[in-house]
């Protein structure tokens, strides 16, 4: 279900949101914020979930809106789905997860 609230969209993620996620995905961030989530892991921080993409020119598009040189995350995303972590389907190209941990 997506809720609008003051022009945002936000997504309601239910049970059969949950998806098998691809063998890799791909989240963007500023080198001040890489040293952090490397050692810290990938974390919701101001969201509700973490946001993944499936392709690396949708991620290098939403991080030129931060930065003219954004920081890209490869995730090893099947490694994390086959340990437990939970994919939902955000929209076609994002996914979303409560935490990646470091070592993915």
């Amino acid at each position: 279900m997506e809720w609008k609230i003051n022009g945002h969209s936000i997504l309601e993620i239910t049970n059969t949101n949950k998806i098998v996620s691809p063998n890799y995905l791909y989240h963007v961030t500023t080198y001040k914020a890489l040293k952090f989530i490397m050692s810290e892991g990938l974390k919701p921080i101001k969201r509700r979930y973490v946001h993944l993409s499936k392709d690396i020119k949708t991620v290098i598009e939403v991080g030129k809106r931060r930065s003219d040189n954004p920081a890209i995350i490869i995730v090893d995303a099947k490694t994390a789905y086959q340990d437990g972590v939970v994919f939902y389907k955000g929209n076609e190209s994002t996914y979303l997860c409560d935490f990646i941990n470091n070592k993915y």
